[in-house]
């Protein structure tokens, strides 16, 4: 099964390949959003991409699951000839200040994966940026409108967020 889904990610891969380039200048930067699993997709972006940003929630699934996305990622990287580097881990559905006892439950696990993203064989950034839990995002795919373009005051602050994060990485205003 490994064999079948390693020519399944070679062809989505190519498939990829093969259209970014007739995309010519209409894009800066392709985000390709995965499953949090390893499937031919996931395994098809990851040979598609220059750079990878792990999403994380603060919590201890984080905190053990890791070293293991990780190692994963090494393995996979080896043996399927995967040449993008992990950009960073990014905080993400990290709990607004209006829920401080969940928000402090939060800032309690950020300097243990920030240790844990340095202890990684290459060290993995832990980005200072966070993401934010808000149903925003929710709000915007039912409306169809992307968060930048949606008008709705409450979501300037995840558009912020982002934001945060793309300059970050390099996404915005250069590459680190």
């Amino acid at each position: 099964m490994f064999e079948v889904q390693e020519i399944a990610a070679e062809i989505v891969a190519s498939r990829i390949k093969r259209w970014l380039p007739r995309a010519g200048d209409a894009y800066e930067h392709v985000i390709i959003d995965c499953p949090p699993s390893i499937s031919s997709v996931s395994l098809a972006a990851l040979k598609a991409a220059d750079k990878i940003l792990v999403p994380m929630t603060a919590d201890q699934f984080s905190l053990h699951g890791l070293p293991l996305l990780m190692k994963a990622l090494r393995e996979y990287k080896k043996v399927l000839d995967i040449k993008a580097k992990v950009a960073g881990v990014v905080l993400s559905m990290f709990p607004p200040s209006s829920d401080a006892d969940q928000r402090a439950k939060a800032e309690r696990y950020v300097k243990a994966i920030s240790d844990l993203c340095a202890a990684q064989k290459p060290t993995v950034r832990c980005l200072s940026a966070v993401i934010s839990r808000n149903e925003a995002y929710r709000d915007s795919f039912e409306r169809n409108e992307p968060l930048p373009f949606s008008g709705d005051p409450d979501h300037v602050r995840l558009v912020e967020e982002l934001e945060a994060v793309a300059l970050e990485v390099g996404l915005l205003g250069g590459a680190p």
